[in-house]
This record gives structure tokens, C-alpha cells and sequence, in this order.
């Protein structure tokens, strides 16, 4: 418990400069969507991440910043399901609409319960106190969290993590449903969330031995439908992306593979090695070298 309080307040410490961070890139776009009288692509209160399609902004008003730049693809499109963060951001907006730190102090909160959880995640995984201890100040001391915490429209990283692990958590415990419940609003939060579906099966899975093949295999059912069902509504509804930045595995395949290779190559590394993964994102080419090397 000792190590735990240390390792929380150092990650604490190695943070709190991002309450000074104030807003960053989206945020004003955020801010401009709920401000703003006039549409901005498909944006709303619980629709921040819906960037909409170029079309959008084409029958949008005149005025000067309402308009795509001209170098746009005829295709652009960035189109996110994200309604949890979005509402969040939302609330945010008109409980502190001219206050940063508050809205950073939340990422904190969020991070330390996050750390809260890993922990429990790593006993129920039966690690010893030393090797307890080291992975938990692994994942506290990583620079992963620093966009999180600091960057309020990226917040919704941290939302997903913290109810993926909560689930496992659950899972742990035999509670299939309530862990499916937790994958429900992680995926409400950020796409990612769909990961903790299959977490929470192998989880499952792993404690269940014979006695409880049935709920495992009826909880699998249940997280397969919900999956389907919300990528059947995700195509349907034109949510996905059409860019350079961002790429889809239905639009861009080939991009997307080489993106993925490139995260997975660097990302576990990066959480014990001292460069960061976003210069992956930066520097595509950086990336994969980082990911061969």
C-alpha cells in the first residue's frame, strides 16, 4: 500500500503541469460548435466528434472559417461515434465556460482512478508485490497519459481505458453482464471501446473452468451481437473516416494495417522506453522504423 501511494502521488506530480496547459487544437472547435448559431458539419452537443463530410461544410455558411481549405479531398469525411464524450464536453462547456483548469483537474481524477484500477486488475491477475508494484508505476509513469489528461478533447482516451478495465475488473469476479454493461459506455465514449468486448471474454474464459462454460459462452453471445450491432449501425449511419490522418480499415486498408503494425511495434515499448508514441503519429516514416527496430 505504501508503493501504491508513493507511485500515485508521483504520477500526480509528473502531471499537474498540465493544468496549466489551457486549450488545444479541437477544443476550439468544440467550443465554436456550441457557441456557434449555424451548423458546423454534423457537430451538436452529443455529436462533437462528428466532423461531418466535405459536403457539409460546402452548404454551410459564407463566413471566413466556415469553409474547408481548398486542398480538401473531394472525399473528406471524419465522422466519430462518440455521444458519452461528447455530452461530457458539453456539460463541461456550460458548467466552466471559461475555466482550463477545472476541466484538466477532471483528467487527473480520472488518471489516478484509472491507476486504481490497473492495480486491482494486476491482483486479480495474481501478481506478486514487487512485480505488483512495477507494473503499476509502469503504467503511471508512462507519457501515454499526457494528451489525456492534458488535452480536453482527448479526455475520452482516458473514459474508454478506465471502463475497459473496470470491466476486466468485474469480469474477474464472474460478473459477465455488468461487465458487458461497462463495455457498452466505453464504446460510447471512443471507438476503442469495442476492444474491451473480447477482454472481457478471455477474461471470462480464463476463470471460468467447466462449471462455468454456460456463461461464458452465452456471455460471448451477447458481446458478439452487441458488436455487430453497433458496427452494423456505424456503417449504416456513415460514421468512419476519409482522410490522411485518420484511417479506416474499410476505406484505407492498406494504410490502416501499416498504422496498426506501426502502434503495435512501438506502443509496448514506448511504455518503458523514454520515446514517446506520438512521434510515431508525427512522423510516420519515424514510426516505422521505431517499429522494425
Amino acid at each position: 500500500m505504501k508503493a501504491l501511494r508513493w507511485t500515485l502521488l508521483v504520477a500526480l506530480l509528473l502531471h499537474l503541469p498540465m493544468l496549466f496547459s489551457g486549450a488545444y487544437m479541437d477544443d476550439f472547435v468544440h467550443r465554436a460548435a456550441l457557441a456557434s448559431d449555424e451548423p458546423m458539419g454534423q457537430m451538436g452537443p452529443m455529436a462533437l466528434f462528428d466532423f461531418g463530410s466535405l459536403e457539409d461544410y460546402e452548404r454551410g455558411p459564407e463566413e471566413p472559417g466556415a469553409r474547408m481549405p481548398w486542398f480538401s479531398g473531394e472525399g473528406w469525411r471524419v465522422r466519430f461515434l462518440r455521444p458519452l464524450a461528447s455530452l461530457e464536453l458539453s456539460a463541461a462547456q456550460a458548467l466552466l465556460p471559461d475555466s482550463e483548469m477545472p476541466r484538466h483537474a477532471l483528467g487527473l481524477m480520472l488518471l489516478l482512478g484509472l491507476l486504481l484500477a490497473v492495480r486491482r486488475l494486476f491482483q486479480d491477475l495474481g501478481l506478486s508485490a514487487r512485480a505488483l508494484a512495477i507494473a503499476t508505476a509502469v503504467v503511471a509513469f508512462s507519457d501515454a497519459a499526457v494528451l489525456p489528461v492534458g488535452w480536453a478533447a482527448n479526455r475520452s482516451t482516458l473514459w474508454v481505458l478506465l471502463f475497459t478495465v473496470l470491466a476486466v475488473n468485474q469480469a474477474s469476479r464472474g460478473r459477465g453482464m455488468l461487465a458487458l454493461g461497462l463495455c457498452v459506455l466505453a464504446t460510447l465514449f471512443k471507438e476503442s471501446g469495442l476492444l474491451a468486448f473480447p477482454l472481457v471474454c478471455a477474461r471470462l474464459y480464463g476463470i471460468g473452468g467447466g462449471e462455468r462454460q454456460a456463461q461464458v459462452l452465452r456471455t460471448a453471445i451477447i458481446a458478439a451481437a452487441l458488436v455487430v450491432g453497433y458496427l452494423g449501425h456505424y456503417l449504416w449511419a456513415g460514421y468512419g473516416t476519409n482522410c490522411l490522418f485518420y484511417a479506416a480499415p474499410w476505406s484505407t486498408p492498406l494504410r490502416y494495417g501499416l498504422r496498426l503494425f506501426t502502434l503495435v511495434g512501438v506502443g509496448v515499448p514506448s511504455l518503458a522506453g523514454p520515446v514517446p508514441v506520438d512521434l510515431a503519429g508525427l512522423f510516420p516514416m519515424l514510426g516505422a522504423l521505431m517499429a522494425v527496430f
